[in-house]
């Protein structure tokens, strides 16, 4: 008992010697609804978004996956991805080719693509532990979007099939984006974790390492250690096929998110 009336009036009397005097309001840096960073592209800080309700139809039955053929319609998403592609340029819809042209030259300071340019897109394959897994219905790249996006690579954008590499560093590419891809596009690369199976194994390159910030003795973990992809380096161009979704880690993943995959760490997730 005289050990709690003890704390209880300590208690009070460190409440009395708390400051009344409110918290200044904090005033973040950057205003409210006000982009951060430098506005970018054809029309700088564009982004465009497309929504067709017919496009899937998964009704979530027992069996049934989202990414099966039988819930995605392939015509109507090929026609968002083409959509998408001409009003980022504010191109009119059908001038596919055109679109992919302007994009190369504003890139390039005016210099249209050149034939043997290659090309990385990088898929979140976060929930893919080995080629046959699926994810279920967990969130993985749509085959059907990646099919829709090389056809505009290769039949609009004139890209190579050879030019082009879907990669992973730290997954695998899963059955149903390869099934679903390479037997349209066979000649396309793809690069994940383990190859095998009509997948490339990805390839450090030993010129290019990672640094985290930090020194001794905070210094993180492989900081020097880890490198980059050669598929990655030895591209001109590079194309973030991202995924928005929940994510444990990171609270939500858009496309920063999906870099972790570009890191190359031996044996390592």
């Amino acid at each position: 008992a005289c050990v709690l009336v003890t704390a209880g009036l300590a208690a009070a009397l460190l409440g009395l010697g708390l400051s009344r005097t409110p918290a200044q309001a904090w005033t973040p840096s950057d205003p409210p609804n006000q982009p951060i960073g430098m506005a970018r592209g054809i029309f700088p800080g564009r982004v465009v978004w497309i929504h067709d309700p017919e496009a899937t139809s998964w009704d979530m039955a027992g069996g049934t996956y989202w990414w099966q053929d039988a819930s995605n319609d392939q015509a109507r998403i090929d026609v968002m991805m083409a959509k998408s592609i001409c009003w980022l340029v504010g191109r009119k819809e059908g001038q596919e080719e055109q679109a992919w042209d302007d994009l190369f030259r504003h890139f390039n300071g005016g210099a249209p693509y050149a034939a043997g340019e290659k090309v990385a897109v990088k898929l979140n394959m976060n929930n893919c532990s080995s080629q046959n897994s699926t994810g279920g219905n967990l969130g993985n790249p749509s085959p059907h979007v990646v099919l829709a996006l090389l056809r505009q690579l290769v039949n609009k954008g004139h890209v190579a099939q050879s030019d082009i590499t879907l990669y992973d560093a730290s997954r695998y590419i899963s059955s149903p984006v390869y099934n679903k891809c390479d037997g349209e596009f066979p000649d396309v690369h793809y690069a994940d974790k383990g190859g095998g199976s009509g997948r490339e194994a990805v390839v450090k390159d030993d010129s290019v390492a990672v640094w985290y910030s930090g020194t001794e003795p905070d210094k993180p973990p492989y900081s020097g250690e880890t490198r980059l992809p050669t598929c990655l380096t030895q591209a001109k161009y590079f194309i973030n096929c991202g995924l928005l979704k929940g994510h444990n880690l990171a609270g939500v993943t858009f496309t920063t998110k999906n870099l972790f995959g570009s890191i190359w760490r031996n044996g390592s997730w």
